[in-house]
């Protein structure tokens, strides 16, 4: 689908004051397409081409957006209606045309005078072209309004200047959107001076009606005596001069397009701060789920933490036990110590005894071995052994 951009005209759009505008010059000028050959210059989204194709015999609809010509040759091409992307200045056709339209192109070109040869070019010699622009009187210069895709906009008598240039007969006629009173004859059979349309509203955007099916809201009724024919005036229409109502219709709808824009940007806000906090709570809630987590593995390292303090007092009172021990242990290990040390004293002491005894001993063993070695020690041990056996015999 064609995005809007402003300056298109798209059906589906909910400007029905636009709508009337654009749709009005099609039917208009599909009053004229019957059984010819036609050209839809800015053929746009497509569905100006696709009115003039009911009653022409063909029609091929040019535009320079490859988006729009390939949307229009999807929704609205058939067997009398193509569509090709082409400039309007540089037409891809031989002069073979009944009929040209050509809406609301002259203001986005600055060379105007090239893009109306150029459709002469292409029409037969007894072709007819249909052009419409804005009036820059009361389109811009009224209005102080600037449009951003136009780039030259025509006062009427440039306009009908430009046309006379290649078209020696040219007729001018003005379109503008009224509020108003209509009064119309009510039997069908009844020839009309105006050709009437309706637009009606479908879900795929805007079309036009050429069967009657409204109904009036008030009757209006002529009578006369016996004899006496009845006078039809012609239909009636009763506009607005000031176009007071349309403007205040337009301004609201304006005010209206305002709050609505506005409205859409606080919902698009809202849903934007909506998925924001579907984020944030996306987000909470994964960061409580890990401070949940966290929290569990605190729990754990705290019973971790507290076993192993209980683990470290058990160490400690072991320690302090331990301590104690040691200090007994050194307590002993320092009496024994000095005990060691009394009684290597006394050791010494004794060995130096001993040693004075060993002296001694020693002394007493050369001593008595000199004395054994003695001839008296000899002279007294035999006589010792002489009584021992004397003695020995007397007692036996």
């Amino acid at each position: 689908m064609l995005e809007w951009t402003g300056e298109r005209f798209l059906p589906w759009h909910e400007d029905a004051a636009l709508a009337v505008e654009h749709l009005h010059r099609y039917v208009y000028a599909s009053r004229l397409a019957q059984g010819k050959c036609v050209l839809d210059i800015g053929s746009g989204e497509g569905y100006g081409s696709a009115l003039l194709a009911a009653p022409a015999a063909s029609v091929i609809g040019v535009d320079l957006d490859a988006a729009a010509v390939a949307h229009a040759r999807r929704k609205y091409g058939n067997a009398n209606l193509d569509f090709l992307m082409a400039s309007a200045l540089e037409l891809p056709f031989p002069r073979r045309f009944d009929l040209a339209v050509c809406f609301e192109v002259l203001e986005h070109l600055e060379n105007q005078t090239d893009l109306v040869a150029e459709i002469r070019r292409v029409l037969t010699p007894e072709g007819l072209l249909i052009v419409s622009t804005p009036d820059k009187r009361s389109y811009a210069a009224a209005t102080g309004f600037d449009n951003p895709f136009h780039v030259h906009e025509l006062y009427l008598e440039e306009f009908e200047e430009l046309l006379r240039d290649q078209f020696p007969q040219v007729r001018m006629l003005g379109q503008e959107l009224r509020y108003g009173s209509r009064i119309r004859l009510m039997d069908t059979n009844k020839a009309s001076d105006s050709t009437e349309f309706q637009v009606r509203r479908h879900p795929e955007g805007f079309v036009v009606d050429d069967k009657r099916t409204d109904r009036p809201l008030y009757y209006v009724a002529l009578g006369a005596g016996n004899q006496v024919s009845v006078p039809l005036p012609p239909n009636s229409l009763l506009t607005d001069a000031d176009n007071a109502i349309g403007g205040r219709s337009k301004r609201i709808e304006l005010e209206l397009a305002e709050r609505v824009e506005e409205a859409d940007h606080y919902r698009w806000d809202i849903d934007w701060q909506r998925e924001q906090l579907a984020t944030l709570e996306a987000t909470l809630r994964a960061r409580n789920e890990a401070l949940d987590w966290q929290r569990e593995q605190l729990a754990t390292l705290e019973a971790t933490l507290r076993a192993r303090n209980e683990a470290l007092d058990w160490q400690r009172e072991q320690i302090r036990s331990r301590e104690s021990h040691v200090r007994e242990l050194e307590r002993k290990y320092d009496t024994s110590q000095r005990d060691l040390a009394t009684a290597r004293k006394e050791i010494s002491r004794k060995a130096e005894r001993i040693r004075a005894l060993e002296q001694q001993s020693n002394d007493l063993s050369w001593e008595l071995t000199a004395i054994k070695a003695t001839r008296g020690w000899r002279l007294l041990t035999k006589l010792r052994e002489i009584c021992a056996l004397f003695l020995g015999s007397r007692q036996q």
